[in-house]
């Protein structure tokens, strides 16, 4: 185990992370399979736990489902100042999807909502 890497308290298997994740992204096994150019059967396996999905396709995972490595694999992410949450990380992909004009008025409401 890395240093500074705790196993997590609540034991969920890699497959019950998948399927959490596919849940909350409303997808199903065929939409994540052809997006990671495998098999639909392939996925199966991984979702029960039956395989586990080699490194490569576990960074493909993260980044289609928005998973982070360490929670996908069952640790707890290290943290320093420089580890980011996976909701951390969409708000920023959604901030630098904006427009100047979204943006502006983004801060705006957020700045008035952290003053309330």
């Amino acid at each position: 185990m890395r240093k500074n890497v705790k196993q997590a308290h609540v034991e969920i298997t890699i497959g019950e992370r998948i399927l959490d994740a596919l849940i909350e992204h409303h997808m199903s096994q065929i939409e994540l399979a052809e997006q990671l150019q495998v098999s639909p059967s392939t996925i199966s396996q991984w979702c029960n736990d039956k395989r586990h999905p080699k490194p490569r396709h576990q960074k493909q995972l993260c980044k289609v489902l928005g998973l982070d490595i360490y929670e996908l694999q069952g640790y707890e992410a290290p943290q320093n100042d420089f580890t980011m949450t996976p909701a951390e990380l969409r708000l920023i992909t959604c901030f630098r999807q904006m427009n100047e004009t979204q943006r502006h008025f983004l801060l705006l409401l957020l700045e008035t909502f952290l003053q309330s």
